[in-house]
């Protein structure tokens, strides 16, 4: 087993607007990499806009069309009756955010499950059985299989990593497993499919770990887990090599560092003054 130095200890910050931040020993603030790669992601939220607005329109038909049926053969209701009733019934808390939490709480659960199923193999005092939603267990199930066929044997679990170089951290799900003979870099992810983000942030975590001189992973690998049943099943996808993505991890953060910088002057109000051109003054005027 990998020793651990009294120099590998870092706390995590969520207490920030923007994201999450890691503070080293010294005191030295790091982003986190799932912070730095909110500057990309455009597929992702493009695809649950879009999702949230038809969960929420089948939501309100849903419930117009039971309240039709409940009315049916009473006095008309006034426009304001029926708004108000309609919203009554919706709830105060959307119908996406609804099948999110539940769903979340599923992830959540596989994701207890695995890691309480590694801690034991490499052989930690293991405490209560987690509570999770009785979803979680088949998928969890489909998961340990997996792992079985592959020889998974890990090595270090939710380990904090960074990077002073280029000024990034994180933390692993799995940080250095052998999957066969080959030391790999494994990240769990939960949904119905695995975005490119996925690969810049495993690319991002080996670099780290080489920097820190805790080994030389050669392999990336995201196992993504459904969140429920009836989503797709276990998917597990090489990540893309580290030569093609870690570049595309550090221009990523060039972004995200100028859109940060340029929130930072508009909350203090030293941004620039937006340029007057012929039309602003027309507008104006």
């Amino acid at each position: 087993m990998l020793r651990k130095t009294k120099a590998e200890t870092a706390q995590r910050d969520d207490s920030g607007p923007r994201g999450r931040y890691y503070v080293l020993e010294d005191g030295t603030r790091l982003p986190s990499v799932t912070t730095i790669l909110k500057a990309v992601g455009g597929e992702r939220i493009e695809k649950l806009i879009g999702w949230s607005g038809r969960v929420n329109r089948d939501a309100v038909l849903a419930v117009s069309a039971d309240l039709y049926i409940d009315v049916a053969g009473t006095p008309p209701m006034s426009r304001m009756a029926w708004l108000a009733t309609m919203q009554a019934r919706l709830g105060k808390e959307r119908a996406n955010k609804k099948i999110l939490a539940k769903a979340c709480e599923i992830g959540s659960g596989v994701h207890q499950l695995i890691e309480r199923h590694l801690r034991e193999k490499i052989g930690e005092e293991l405490g209560p059985a987690p509570i999770v939603h009785p979803e979680a267990f088949p998928v969890f199930a489909k998961w340990e299989t997996w792992a079985s066929t592959v020889n998974l044997r890990p090595k270090r679990l939710e380990q904090m990593v960074w990077s002073r170089k280029h000024g990034f951290a994180g933390t692993l799900d799995c940080w250095l497993a052998d999957v066969g003979d080959i030391e790999t870099i494994i990240d769990w992810k939960t949904g119905k499919e695995v975005f490119i983000e996925a690969h810049l942030q495993n690319s991002a975590y080996r670099a780290a770990i080489r920097e820190m001189k805790h080994g030389d992973p050669k392999r990336g690998l995201i196992v993504r887990i459904p969140k429920a049943i009836g989503e797709p099943a276990l998917e597990i996808v090489e990540a893309l090599p580290e030569t093609e993505c870690f570049e595309v991890f550090l221009a990523v953060k060039r972004v995200w560092e100028f859109l940060e910088t340029h929130e930072a002057e508009k909350e203090s109000g030293t941004a620039p003054a937006e340029a007057v051109t012929p039309e602003t003054k027309a507008s104006a005027a």
